[in-house]
């Protein structure tokens, strides 16, 4: 400024009131974008609802929320949710219709790309060749030419539902194929009329296996099934958080599903809680932290005792007391004889 021939009271002047600015201009300009990216996000959530969710999960990994999550919410919204399937599945979640006779009503198809430790190459061999003639799983690998490990992985996922029975049968048949050559498959085909039927998987064993490769399950969330121990029944649930006032002192339950701790926010943890009804935001202060840093760290379950925090319509819980629940969980499920040296696990978005 001096160059350009002001004097130096004025341009420090100038200096301090742009320094001035860059204190609130900053977040005030954030604050804008922002406000503009949640009303463009509601008007798409509430008039393009199956649009919305599809987009967003395709756009993963981003933000703070899971699939599994993202999902559940969709699921609450009306959205029909189909589940992950090679026969039907691209790479991506895609809208898809759901019967010729509904009028056009369509649902929302899991993409391949959720299952864990499945490749985009594996899913575009899958897609780019699959037709109708394919109608079991030896004539997938066939024209897909699959290895064994890619085909064990999306009957894990239960992927090959369509073709068998249950996950454990197709993992079964998929074990019959071994070295098969393609010369041999018609004489493995023919032979699948004989093959040993599995029993299907329990409930809880389907559960953890859809949380082990696809990261979600359709059909059951851990807490509706484990609302029957102890220490699970009589808790509060997402839903019904509502109806509690203000200072009200509540037992919760749930996932946890994320933990965010902020730089800004002097050690305070934010945590997720997921139960079968919805999310639950908690908010852990310093020194409870310390007291149940592993239980806050390394649980996948938990039950929190706290009081309700409410203004407006929106509610937190803030800790008092934390107990992991995680032992009941394993107690509940037994190790899945296809892959007995894994367990299912529920896992959480952290931002530390």
């Amino acid at each position: 400024m001096k160059i350009r021939g002001h004097d130096e009271e004025f341009a420090e002047r100038v200096f301090n009131q742009i320094k001035g600015f860059g204190e609130y201009g900053f977040p005030e300009s954030h604050a804008a974008s922002f406000a503009l990216l949640v009303y463009i996000s509601a008007w798409l959530k509430c008039h393009r609802t199956l649009e919305f969710y599809c987009g967003l999960l395709n756009s993963l990994p981003m933000g703070f929320y899971s699939v599994s999550q993202i999902v559940q919410d969709a699921k609450r919204h009306d959205v029909v949710v189909l589940p992950v399937d090679a026969m039907s599945s691209d790479w991506d979640h895609s809208i898809e219709l759901l019967n010729e006779n509904e009028h056009g009503k369509c649902g929302l198809r899991l993409g391949l790309r959720i299952v864990k430790g499945l490749h985009k190459k594996s899913a575009d061999k899958i897609t780019s060749s699959r037709d109708s003639s394919i109608t079991n799983v030896f004539e997938l690998n066939l024209k897909a030419n699959l290895n064994e490990e890619q085909l064990g992985t999306l009957a894990r996922a239960g992927a090959l539902n369509s073709f068998s029975e249950n996950r454990h049968q197709a993992y079964w048949e998929i074990k019959a194929l071994g070295s098969t050559t393609p010369i041999e498959i018609s004489s493995k085909v023919s032979a699948r009329q004989d093959s040993t039927k599995l029993p299907p998987p329990s409930r809880i064993k389907n559960l953890v296996n859809d949380y082990q490769y696809t990261g979600l399950s359709l059909k059951d969330h851990p807490m509706k099934i484990l609302k029957k121990y102890h220490p699970f029944n009589g808790t509060t649930l997402a839903s019904q958080l509502s109806n509690c006032r203000h200072g009200q002192f509540i037992k919760i339950a749930g996932a946890i599903t994320g933990r965010q701790r902020p730089s800004t926010a002097n050690g305070v943890l934010f945590i997720t809680l997921e139960d079968e009804t919805g999310n639950i935001n908690v908010v852990i202060w310093k020194s409870v932290l310390s007291r149940f840093r592993s239980e806050v760290l390394q649980s996948q379950l938990v039950s929190i005792k706290g009081t309700v925090e409410r203004e407006g319509l929106v509610i937190h819980v803030v800790a008092g007391h934390i107990e992991t629940l995680d032992h009941i969980f394993a107690a509940a499920q037994n190790i899945d004889p296809i892959d007995d040296n894994k367990r299912g696990t529920i896992r959480s978005r952290d931002f530390h």
